[in-house]
């Protein structure tokens, strides 16, 4: 098995710091290489919590966005396409357009 392979594996099942200590024992040739490892584990460690994949899996939820914005698409989707529906002085040319404003509408109104 590949090394990214298995790497994904461990993430796959929550085991962050698996993937952690691997890197750690990374040689990295360059700084920039380096940087890029030590940043990686910064990130896992600040957010292993969030990638306990396994657990979730485990609990019967939802494990990736995608539901989350089919969900999103659908609402917002269906709502821009009610009667008299715009977002502003203009109407928008797509779906994609009308969802982005809308969003980009909620974000600054919160």
């Amino acid at each position: 098995m590949r090394w990214t392979e298995r790497r994904k594996e461990e993430l796959d099942s929550g085991n962050v710091e698996a993937v952690v200590k691997v890197i750690e024992r990374l040689r990295p040739r360059s700084e920039g290489a380096k940087q890029i490892c030590q940043s990686t584990i910064r990130y896992f460690e600040q957010n292993k919590e969030r990638m306990r994949y396994g657990d979730f899996r485990a609990r019967g939820l939802f494990v990736g966005s995608g539901v989350v914005e089919a969900g999103c698409r659908s609402v917002i989707g269906q709502r821009l396409k009610q009667s008299g529906m715009s977002t502003g002085s203009r109407p928008c040319r797509d779906t994609g357009q009308c969802m982005e404003l809308t969003v980009s509408s909620l974000c600054a109104a919160s």
